[in-house]
């Protein structure tokens, strides 16, 4: 008579959350975990010890009818019991999480309290006492972190990290000739002379050739020398005739060139990136109201050459849908342009540059929707008008 081997798995105690919480602590946690659940192997109809290894999930049988020469080898995955661990870590999760999120909320509580006595101020010594706990400075750099985490967030052109090239050869060369660089930048701007183009791409040159990296004296400083290094990628990109993604600065193209020079002189790129979104909501802005002055001046041709090249920036920087620079933008031109004359500029837009932006410049004229009308009526209202 044939027997037939089966196996059950079953947790050795309630299945309650607080239990599975405890223990699964104490198994994580101790340098020795303890069983979580009971596997018990039986052969009817002989009842066989339980077996030593009581977390294993696969199990290895002989069976009894073959002869040791030709033996049967059979695995066996007990899914209950894979199950059962799969719930009490679900458990766990969920009770650790819920734990942790109370601890924060009392670590502010107490931050909170601390803050509030803050600083002190001794009328009879005439001192003034600052004074916090270690646990109030270290509640605050988690919120910093965790927020810059959720707030800050890059564009979706700006290209990936690239490590940097560090070059041994000549480096302190080049360090120095950086810095000289950037000490006739600042002398120059001070003398109230704007930054040169081929100052901005020869200083990129050094620092990507060599890896070296630079300051400026001030923070105002620094960030007025990225806002012109920006307008100058964004003439470039407006003079030229070809393919936007066909052009290269020194190499790279725009958001590459940025990318790197924001990491050169010392800014983060989360700040590179909101100036970047500010200069291109800006330039979006000086297009529109440059194309409508040309057409009422019944200039139409040089007003699709100043959209084409609102066009070229747009492709290759891309702003985010109802970001608050398009927000503002949006504002902006309502004021000073009426809707058919958002609508004129919107069919222009599309005939100059296609539908690959549209979606861009409607969001900027604020139309949710519009009919391609011909830019004639526009062009008899603009001039009657």
């Amino acid at each position: 008579m044939e027997t037939t081997p089966t196996l059950c798995s079953f947790p050795p105690y309630p299945f309650t959350p607080h239990r599975h919480y405890r223990q699964l602590r104490c198994r994580i946690y101790s340098p020795e975990p303890r069983q979580l659940f009971t596997t018990l192997s039986c052969f009817k109809p002989r009842r066989r010890p339980r077996q030593k290894n009581k977390l294993a999930k696969f199990h290895t049988i002989q069976s009894p009818l073959e002869s040791s020469s030709d033996s049967k080898l059979q695995t066996v995955i007990e899914i209950d019991q894979f199950t059962a661990e799969a719930s009490s870590l679900v458990y766990f999760v969920y009770y650790y999480s819920r734990s942790q999120f109370r601890q924060f909320l009392s670590s502010g509580l107490d931050a909170f309290h601390d803050l509030r006595t803050l600083i002190a101020f001794d009328d009879q010594n005439r001192t003034l006492t600052v004074s916090c706990r270690r646990s109030t400075v270290e509640f605050l750099d988690e919120v910093s972190r965790n927020g810059a985490w959720v707030g800050d967030r890059l564009p979706k052109w700006w290209p990936p990290a690239v490590p940097r090239r560090i070059s041994t050869a000549n480096r302190q060369e080049y360090q120095i000739e950086a810095d000289r660089l950037v000490r006739a930048l600042v002398d120059s701007r001070m003398s109230g002379r704007d930054f040169m183009e081929d100052d901005i791409l020869h200083l990129r040159q050094i620092c990507r050739m060599s890896g070296v990296k630079v300051s400026f004296n001030t923070e105002n400083m620094r960030d007025s020398f990225y806002r012109a290094s920006v307008d100058s990628v964004f003439n470039i990109y407006s003079r030229t005739p070809i393919n936007p993604n066909s052009v290269l600065i020194n190499g790279e193209n725009g958001p590459s060139f940025l990318a790197g020079l924001a990491e050169d002189i010392g800014i983060q790129n989360t700040r590179a990136a909101r100036i970047i979104s500010a200069a291109v909501a800006a330039r979006m802005r000086s297009c529109f109201l440059q194309a409508w002055a040309l057409v009422m001046q019944d200039r139409h041709s040089e007003a699709d050459a100043e959209l084409l090249k609102m066009c070229h920036i747009v492709q290759i920087f891309p702003p985010d849908e109802s970001s608050p620079e398009m927000e503002m933008l949006t504002l902006g031109l309502k004021k000073h342009l009426k809707v058919e004359q958002r609508e004129c500029l919107m069919n222009m837009f599309i005939s100059v540059c296609g539908k690959d932006s549209h979606k861009t410049a409607a969001e900027a004229l604020g139309l949710v929707c519009w009919s391609p009308h011909c830019c004639s009526s526009c062009f008899v209202g603009a001039q009657t008008g």
